[in-house]
């Protein structure tokens, strides 16, 4: 299990598709952090983390499965 592991990751970091990811992702939480901030005029992380891994998971980690299951039939 770590070979595959260790397999999905080279490749994920190798292609500029996970780095769009990640950058995508650190855009959305930095945005929906400042606009916490804002509304609540505090700094209380337990609702930013919430409602991050939330909806931010919701989207992420499909899309990395859909790549790697494509990429998975693509190779055979």
């Amino acid at each position: 299990m770590g070979a595959v592991i260790k397999k999905e990751l080279k490749n994920y970091f190798l292609s500029p598709i996970g780095y769009v990811v990640i950058g995508i992702f650190l855009i959305a939480f930095s945005a929906f952090f400042f606009l916490t901030t804002i509304n609540s005029s505090s700094v209380d992380l337990k609702y930013l983390f919430y409602y991050t891994a939330m909806y931010g998971l919701m989207f992420m980690a499909p899309l990395i499965t859909m790549w790697s299951f494509a990429g998975e039939r693509k190779n055979g």
